[in-house]
Formats: structure tokens, sequence, C-alpha cells
């Protein structure tokens, strides 16, 4: 579900995460 992405993607260093803020909210990320 979302939230364990959301906590996956957190805690994972190599990942570079940003909010975009349409609608609810949309998580663009990428590895670094």
């Amino acid at each position: 579900n979302i939230k364990e992405f959301n906590e996956y993607v957190a805690n994972d260093k190599r990942v570079e995460q940003i909010i975009v803020p349409l609608g609810d909210g949309m998580t663009v990320c990428r590895i670094l």
C-alpha cells in the first residue's frame, strides 16, 4: 500500500523524492 511505499522510500538513502502539489499530492522518485 502507499504507506509502506512511502516508508520504504523515506528509509532508502539512494532515493531522492519530491512531492508535487497536484491534486492530493504526487510523489516523484529517482534513484541516485
